[in-house]
């Protein structure tokens, strides 16, 4: 995974182009992925407070969008435009999307094996382990610190990530629900 997404071609210009209406319309851009073997452009936006967007807000995105698609003559005249929420298990591909999860629950998966440097972070068993699942501590310019439990706090370099994604706690969902009623 590298620190930055990197867009290029088609997926450049669909997100120069359409980074800026969604910002207008009073949302922010997590994402957007260009499909072009299906001809499909994917928003996924949110509102500030929120880090969601409910249906409302993707449709207003959608007809927001309608101006743009129909003046530039570059976009395929069958690509399909989607317009959602992340979701809760929202990937993650970039710094910026993790520093907008800091001190949240997120899932890792790395490639290679840790280094012995990394290994004094954890315990033994998680020594040959690929996914981890921690409090998101520090986003840095060279790596991201995973809060992994029992006072282990994992370095994770931004090339060993392969993927990463939202792991929401459900219990400590349960127990906010139960103290608003």
């Amino acid at each position: 995974m590298d620190r930055h997404i990197s867009r290029s071609g088609l997926e450049g210009k669909f997100f120069e182009g359409l980074s800026s209406i969604v910002t207008s319309l009073g949302y922010k851009l997590y994402d957007l992925r260009y499909l072009s073997g299906q001809s499909i452009v994917r928003l996924f936006i949110y509102k500030d407070d929120q880090l969601a967007a409910d249906i409302e807000d993707c449709v207003k995105v959608d007809r927001g969008t309608t101006d743009f698609f129909e003046a530039h003559d570059w976009i395929p005249d069958d690509v399909t435009l989607e317009v959602s929420s992340p979701g809760l298990y929202r990937d993650i591909r970039c710094a910026e999307q993790f520093e907008l999860h800091l001190d949240q629950r997120v899932s890792t998966t790395i490639t290679g094996n840790l280094d012995e440097e990394q290994k004094k972070c954890c315990s033994k068993r998680d020594h040959n382990q690929k996914k981890f699942i921690g409090l998101v501590k520090e986003v840095s310019e060279n790596h991201l610190s995973l809060d992994i439990g029992k006072d282990f706090v994992l370095p994770l370099r931004w090339e060993q990530l392969k993927k990463a994604n939202c792991e929401p706690d459900f219990n400590k969902l349960k127990k906010t629900a139960k103290k608003e009623y």
